[in-house]
């Protein structure tokens, strides 16, 4: 079972699971150890010092927010959000929510408990729940709307926006997908994307300065074989030069936004934007849904 199909049946066993819950929950790295002040003050930064805020434990790790007449529930758990994270994790295809999610040990949510039509409920648990996060945070996902994203720092100006479910609509990082050396999709999908490079590098020559350019490249640390995405920076010579663009799974020394040079033979895919359409990443699959490939 997948981590979105068990917090859906979860919340099914639960008395009234037909009424949605508006929840944002972030999946930490260790415990957030949280009292009533802590609480208090980062309500207080999100919704403005003037507002009228009551906080009240009503369990280890979870307080009652009022603001006025609205509540919310904070909590800060000391305990995975899953029972077993590494079983659900072992079901999910992109590498880094695998990684996050069966290395998470604690948790983190601020939730709506007053009326759900109320068009100010997800601005303002997500402006409490940027106030509560720190560095380590590790996913952040909506449980009643299926909704998961790795969580980065960038995303923090999203939740403390007017719509902060776009979080989920803008990954801060391309995704990394696992797949065999031997797989028939992979292999056909290397040949096409190498197939069409000459027409990333005549993209690249005419680049703006709006436009990303990256591409995926074969590289290789001892016995530790990766395929990372690289932010392209130029192209000269027979060879790439760029900087990491995800977080390596397996290199132990190589780190995002680390600079580094391979020749174009290590190029296993590409991709760059034109307006509202994404070309490339022909390795991508079903991960590659949200803009219309070319």
């Amino acid at each position: 079972m997948g981590l979105m199909s068990w917090i859906r049946a979860s919340f099914a066993e639960r008395p009234g699971a037909d009424r949605p819950i508006v929840s944002l929950v972030v999946l930490l790295r260790r415990p957030r150890r949280l009292d009533g002040l802590d609480v208090w003050g980062a309500v207080g930064r999100a919704v403005g010092v003037e507002a009228e805020v009551e906080v009240a434990p009503v369990a280890a790790g979870s307080f009652v927010v009022w603001l006025g007449p609205k509540p919310l529930l904070v909590n800060s758990l000391a305990e995975p959000y899953v029972a077993d994270p590494e079983a659900i994790a072992g079901s999910i295809v992109e590498l880094r929510l695998r990684q996050a999610l069966a290395t998470h040990r604690a948790w983190l949510s601020v939730d709506w408990l007053g009326d759900v039509e109320d068009d100010t409920a997800y601005p303002t648990i997500g402006r409490v729940l940027a106030e509560l996060i720190d560095e380590d945070g590790l996913l952040l996902l909506e449980p009643s709307l299926g909704r998961i994203v790795v969580y980065e720092p960038a995303l923090d100006a999203l939740l403390r926006g007017p719509g902060p479910l776009a979080a989920f609509d803008h990954p801060t990082r391309v995704p990394v997908v696992a797949l065999a050396d031997d797989d028939p999709g992979l292999s056909a999908a290397v040949v096409e994307s190498r197939r069409r490079w000459p027409q990333f590098v005549s993209a690249f020559a005419e680049r703006r300065a709006s436009q990303s350019f990256a591409v995926k490249a074969r590289l290789v640390e001892g016995e530790a074989v990766e395929h990372v995405w690289v932010a392209v920076e130029t192209i000269e010579h027979g060879r790439v030069l760029g900087r990491l663009d995800n977080e390596p799974i397996t290199l132990s020394t190589a780190r995002f936004g680390d600079r580094v040079r391979f020749p174009i033979a290590a190029v296993s895919d590409w991709l760059y934007d034109d307006g509202p359409s994404v070309h490339g990443g022909f390795t991508l699959g079903p991960w590659h849904v949200a803009a219309r490939r070319t």
